[in-house]
């Protein structure tokens, strides 16, 4: 949904009006979650980073194994799959880049859980498993999901407001202009381009008691 900065102020007016909140991308909850889920992002790769310079100098000068070529394929494509998530969250594109880490976490879990083998480790795995790659893996999958949610409530909220208030603004519009229903998509549009919150004289009603009416959502 287009939505124009005359229109969110009023959004945002109306909101504090009536005390309604909700966590957004702004708020800081999010900011801190946000801040942990990067630090928890970058000690990942750097440990799949490790793990794949690791298995390329072991084999240095050798033949590669299949294996051995699967292990480093993999995690490098997981690895740079996380990287585009984040950049996905940046361009707010939020549920892809959720998926996008939960499914290279998770087939990054499975993977060092499948080659790091301990008859003698807690549930037969390394202990160095849990600490160097479930643990962060888990972390930033976690808050990369709380984040999702967080961002698509406030969208989902946000939009739902900014609906009410165009349709308010559009009968506002019509007190003014008796030939407002003939208005075609593109002057709407950019009446909407131009509104301003502050500037009441864009909209004239005819009655005190319409203008109460209609005050709180336009």
């Amino acid at each position: 949904m287009k939505k124009y900065d005359g229109v969110l102020q009023r959004v945002r007016e109306i909101e504090f009006k009536r005390g309604i909140k909700y966590l957004d991308r702004d708020s800081y909850q999010y900011k801190v979650i946000k801040v942990l889920c990067f630090i928890t992002t970058a000690w990942a790769l750097i440990i799949n980073l490790f793990y794949i310079l690791g298995n390329l100098l072991v084999y240095s000068g050798t033949e590669a194994s299949g294996t051995m070529l699967n292990r480093v394929i993999t995690v490098s494509v997981c690895s740079v799959t996380i990287i585009v998530s984040l950049i996905l969250n940046a361009f707010k594109i939020y549920i892809a880049d959720a998926l996008l880490n939960v499914v290279s976490s998770l087939f990054l879990i499975f993977h060092f859980a499948g080659n790091l083998h301990d008859d003698f480790g807690f549930l037969s795995l390394k202990t160095s498993f849990y600490f160097r790659h479930l643990i962060p893996l888990a972390i930033m999958s976690i808050l990369m999901i709380i984040m999702t949610v967080i961002t698509v409530r406030a969208e989902i909220k946000t939009n739902r407001m900014y609906v009410k208030v165009t349709e308010n603004l559009y009968n506002m519009y019509n007190f003014k202009d008796s030939e407002a229903d003939k208005m075609t998509d593109e002057q709407w549009d950019e009446f909407l381009k131009r509104y301003s919150p502050y500037n009441k004289s864009q909209i004239v009603v005819d009655t005190d008691e319409t203008a109460e009416e209609t005050e709180d959502e336009g």
